[in-house]
């Protein structure tokens, strides 16, 4: 009886742990879907498939129009990344020429001019298998991976990179990062307050009040707070200029949706995820990681076909 109850627990532990990965899923589709006003546009206007996301985007208006510390904070760290890109990182000429056949394929089918004037494609020399955009509209393509795809797969990729791009989300992510420093900061602080408290009144047990009581509690808190700000800014700095699991997942979705939109099996991005699901060991992750495992980001690209039928 015992091990028929305990069978019956894991198969319903199991059930709801599948449909809180469900509806998980359509949470994320839900609130990062391409606006049904972009799908619907005409074939051929790919660039403005790009360049209006940035109409229905309020997080980004948000941090321009946001007279905080943070936000003004955000905004100078962003326009000094891209300052400091624009002047120390240049593309590798001999593999751009390599590849000329492949990046005019690419740019006949996004015209990176119209989409935005900024973008710039190239081809990154490295064996590991990735690609990489910065906030200033350069995006590498690494040889290790474009070897190894077909022209599809990398439109795909692509798309998935000029996402990251359009959506200000390096800029979204300092912001955030800064903002998650601060209340580290804040927590701290208050931390470091009731550790010198602890300490002075201590020291004042059985005895009366003194200034030198209230000196010592006032160093300790200084001392705290330096601690405590070191922390918080180590805490953050490395979280910095990492796209976050919300930001991977829209890109994820704008290239399922970008693919369907020119005509092309949206499928193609989730073979490509596939493929990194297996260099990535098949591993799982949780609510709590920031980075999503592939394995997650495809169950989530699966789950809008399912959603789409759905909505009908």
């Amino acid at each position: 009886m015992k091990r028929i109850l305990s069978i019956v627990t894991i198969i319903a532990l199991a059930s709801m742990c599948h449909a809180q990965s469900s509806w998980e899923c359509e949470n994320y589709i839900k609130q990062y879907d391409v606006p049904s006003e972009l799908k619907s546009l005409p074939k051929n206007k790919v660039a403005e498939f790009w360049w209006k996301r940035h109409w229905y985007d309020k997080k980004i208006d948000r941090i321009y129009s946001a007279k905080s510390k943070t936000a003004k904070r955000s905004m100078s760290e962003y326009v000094l990344t891209c300052n400091t890109i624009k002047s120390k990182i240049k593309p590798n000429k001999y593999c751009d020429l390599k590849y000329k056949g492949l990046l005019d394929k690419l740019n006949n089918i996004f015209n990176f001019y119209k989409i935005d004037g900024d973008i710039e494609v190239h081809i990154n020399p490295s064996n590991e298998f990735n690609a990489s955009t910065y906030p200033t509209g350069l995006i590498f393509l690494n040889t290790g991976l474009i070897e190894k795809l077909d022209t599809m797969e990398i439109v795909a990729v692509l798309a998935h990179e000029i996402q990251h791009f359009v959506g200000k989300h390096s800029l979204n992510h300092i912001y955030a990062a800064n903002k998650k420093e601060s209340n580290n900061k804040m927590w701290a602080e208050l931390g470091g307050a009731l550790a010198a408290t602890a300490v002075a009144y201590s020291g004042a047990y059985n005895s009366t009040y003194s200034s030198s009581n209230n000196e010592q509690y006032q160093q300790n808190v200084l001392l705290a707070g330096h601690a405590f700000d070191r922390d918080a800014y180590l805490a953050t700095s490395n979280y910095k200029m990492r796209y976050s699991r919300e930001q991977e997942i829209e890109a994820d979705i704008a290239a399922y949706r970008f693919m369907q939109f020119i005509g092309a099996d949206p499928k193609i991005w989730i073979c490509v995820l596939d493929k990194i699901a297996a260099m990535e060991g098949y591993k799982k992750t949780s609510k709590k990681d920031d980075h999503p495992s592939a394995v997650f980001r495809k169950k989530v690209l699966l789950d809008i076909e399912k959603y789409d039928k759905k909505k009908k």
